[in-house]
């Protein structure tokens, strides 16, 4: 799952192959999904870049859910905005506007998906980064900040 911009890119430069398709889709309608022939016993590995950033809560949700019940088993690595990426402190720290934002993601994806067996969540601000200013790796050190200023990879499986 990407955005439009970069969907163009994936398709000039990976070409159709056994182990790589491209499925054009829509978060908005999960009807895709019908359309593919993977079996149930083959692995399954989604990845969300930058298309759920510019997604409400709610339609997460329902991806999530939908996604959720149509492998039964499978990773998903998705990119979710925590909830202080809009503050003034989230947008000194480098973030955009985004449709969401979450305080507590882990504990949203496991409602959404009460059979998750394993989360994990990484925020960019746990790696320590040379370009950062002092007052940035200052914040950086704090655990309230620690997956609310920026964006954040969630891996979760089920």
């Amino acid at each position: 799952m990407d955005t439009n911009e970069h969907l163009v890119w994936r398709q000039r430069l990976f070409h159709k192959s056994e182990r790589y398709s491209l499925i054009c889709g829509s978060i908005d309608d999960m009807s895709w999904l019908s359309t593919l022939l993977i079996p149930a016993d083959k692995p399954i590995f989604v990845v969300c870049e930058h298309a759920l950033l510019e997604q409400t809560e709610s339609r997460i949700a329902h991806f999530v859910q939908a996604i959720g019940c149509h492998f039964q088993h499978a990773k998903a690595c998705l990119v979710l905005a925590g909830d202080l990426t809009a503050s003034h402190l989230g947008q000194k720290m480098g973030c955009e506007r985004y449709q969401h934002g979450m305080r507590k993601p882990l504990d949203k994806l496991l409602h959404w998906l009460p059979w998750t067996y394993r989360v994990s969540i990484d925020s960019p601000i746990d790696k320590h980064c040379q370009r950062w200013s002092r007052w940035q790796r200052v914040v950086a050190k704090l655990p309230i900040y620690r997956h609310r200023l920026t964006p954040n990879i969630v891996n979760i499986e089920w």
